[in-house]
């Protein structure tokens, strides 16, 4: 017991030191594209997802948790959002490689069209696309009983459709670090950093949109509800959100979930911003998900997602 508090408490105050050091940098980041998580269950319960130990959508909150799932596990994701921006993700899970651990690997691809101006006339502009993505290599493995934890490489492009040498592009490498405890038979504790790294540009080498994100996930009625429940705090920018959710097994096959997100820094939005409903539905090896995110004025956004299990 004593060498699990010991781990557990370097963990935290390595983390915690890291954190604190770079939030002298505050201000600009880039690469703000990495705020848009991947993974539909979490999702649907308004990306608290930093306890859960299972499913494909651990990759993308903490990698800690890929080490649940004890099948091969593949998933394609789409997201529209007001015909101006695509998201496109193929996700990958295989467990128990070599008996060294649970290996993950995710790519995202984002598209945003736009019109790219050279004068001030209406009538003279040509269509152009900003393009990005992210290359996920994800690693998790029990260190002592009850305790994972779990590392993403992640390689990060961005191409602004402007044929200048100087800004076309820009690329990086980020690495989240997490873990997640059994406290109880029923509940886990998560906790992680994600997207420490560096932007590697000309002009400018802005540090990454650094989250630090702290929750619980705790299983009811037998298994049935997943409640979950998350803090986040973004070092850089400044930000901080408490989020709710949940997932309830109505019938063997239809999870319906529901989640909301309460941005404490960005509070001029109404209320309706931070929902998330969605359902999953499960028949024998093979997974549909679907969510609806209400925007206000910026409409909505809807996602579909299907995986299989091997």
């Amino acid at each position: 017991m004593r060498k699990k508090i010991v781990i557990v408490l370097i963990f935290l105050f390595t983390l915690f030191n890291l954190v604190f050091s770079l939030q002298q940098n505050s201000g600009t980041a880039a690469f703000t594209f990495l705020k848009l998580y991947s993974g539909l269950r979490a999702q649907a319960m308004a990306e608290n997802y930093i306890a859960v130990d299972e499913g494909l959508d651990t990759i993308y909150y903490n990698p800690a948790g890929i080490l649940g799932n004890k099948n091969i596990k593949l998933s394609a994701e789409y997201m529209l959002w007001l015909d101006i921006l695509t998201k496109s993700n193929l996700s990958f899970i295989h467990p128990s490689v070599w008996k060294i651990g649970t290996l993950g690997f995710g790519v995202d691809y984002i598209n945003i069209p736009y019109e790219k101006r050279t004068t001030e006339d209406d009538n003279n502009y040509e269509q152009a696309n900003v393009q990005s993505g992210v290359i996920y290599f994800s690693y998790a493995i029990e260190v002592i009983d009850k305790l994972n934890l779990g590392m993403n490489l992640k390689i990060v492009f961005q191409n602004f459709g402007i044929q200048s040498s100087e800004y076309s592009g820009t690329s990086g490498l980020a690495v989240d670090i997490g873990g997640i405890y059994k406290i109880l038979d029923k509940t886990n504790i998560g906790l992680a950093i994600k997207n420490l790294g560096q932007e590697f540009a000309k002009t400018t080498q802005d540090p990454l949109p650094i989250v630090l994100k702290l929750g619980q996930a705790t299983k009811f009625l037998d298994n049935r509800f997943l409640f979950v429940s998350d803090l986040d705090y973004g070092v850089i920018d400044e930000t901080l959100s408490l989020g709710l959710g949940g997932e309830y097994k109505l019938t063997k096959s239809f999870y319906p979930r529901l989640g909301y997100r309460y941005n404490f820094t960005n509070n001029n939005l109404s209320l309706i911003n931070g929902v998330n409903i969605g359902f999953g539905i499960n028949y024998k090896n093979l997974n549909f998900d679907y969510v609806f995110t209400p925007k206000d004025d910026l409409g909505t956004i809807h996602r579909v997602a299907l995986g299989y299990s091997f």
